[in-house]
């Protein structure tokens, strides 16, 4: 009976570890036609959840939310969305924003999850982009070791 729950516990143990780190296991990805694909160019599927806008939800841009949704709703990837115009948002308090989109993007390389930053704007306000995209990078020392890019516009914006 114990050498069965050796057994058991090694297997869950076994799953949780390489099963429960996407990044790790799937590494960067990249779109092959149509299809989402990871670093070996396997067809990918992101799982997860979007925390809302930051300037209307600020209460889930925590570690805590994002490790509960990793570890407990099997999420791959988190969405930070930000808001941008409201009044409540970037434009009003853009310190605030970019704390909460940082706190959740450590979260996640933590986590070992996926993150996409929506910067979420009605106009395009692209200096205001910009700059933060530098900034976001520029904080992060993982992202600018790991992160691939795209180029638009002659402006390089993280792709992972």
């Amino acid at each position: 009976m114990k050498k069965v729950f050796i057994l058991i516990f090694c297997f869950l143990w076994w799953v949780v570890v390489t099963q429960a780190q996407p990044v790790k296991k799937h590494g960067p990805l990249s779109v092959k036609g149509t299809q989402l694909v990871d670093a070996s160019g396997k067809p990918y599927v992101l799982r997860g959840m979007s925390l809302g806008w930051s300037s209307f939800h600020p209460q889930y841009y925590t570690a805590g939310v994002v490790k509960e949704l990793h570890r407990n709703w099997n999420s791959s990837v988190v969405r930070a969305a930000m808001g941008i115009e409201p009044k409540s948002g970037y434009k009003s308090d853009s310190a605030l924003h970019r704390k909460l989109v940082e706190t959740v993007v450590d979260a996640a390389i933590a986590e070992e999850m996926y993150v996409i930053i929506d910067w979420h704007s009605h106009s395009i306000n692209l200096d205001e982009a910009k700059l933060f995209f530098v900034q976001v990078t520029q904080n992060n020392s993982v992202i600018q070791k790991t992160g691939t890019a795209r180029r638009q516009e002659n402006f390089h914006l993280p792709a992972e």
